[in-house]
């Protein structure tokens, strides 16, 4: 595997945190991280790989407090919350639960 300085130069805090402040929501943000650790891993190796593991993770650290802080970010953080909350929530309907009771009696 050959390392490119470009590769290395790529997996930067400030590149990173620069990538990563594109993101409008925390699903973004979350696939973003994702494909930085895995491009990370497939390209880099050792102590390279090491530290740009370290720059992910302080940029997504960064990026998350920045999206804790800011008044838009607390609302799309609320958002997503009430996503991911309604996603797998059923809908209560009494003819079914009433026949889910009926069959449970025989």
């Amino acid at each position: 595997m050959t390392k490119n300085i470009d590769d290395i130069q790529y997996f930067t805090y400030e590149n990173m945190l620069t990538r990563f402040k594109r993101a409008k929501s925390e699903d973004t943000l979350d696939t973003m991280y994702k494909g930085a650790i895995k491009k990370s891993n497939n390209i880099l190796q050792g102590n390279e790989l090491f530290l740009a593991q370290i720059a992910i993770e302080r940029a997504l650290d960064r990026c998350q407090q920045d999206f804790d802080s800011l008044h838009i970010s607390m609302t799309r953080k609320i958002n997503h919350i009430v996503k991911k909350a309604e996603a797998p929530c059923k809908q209560y309907n009494p003819e079914d639960e009433m026949r889910r009771l009926l069959s449970n009696m025989n």
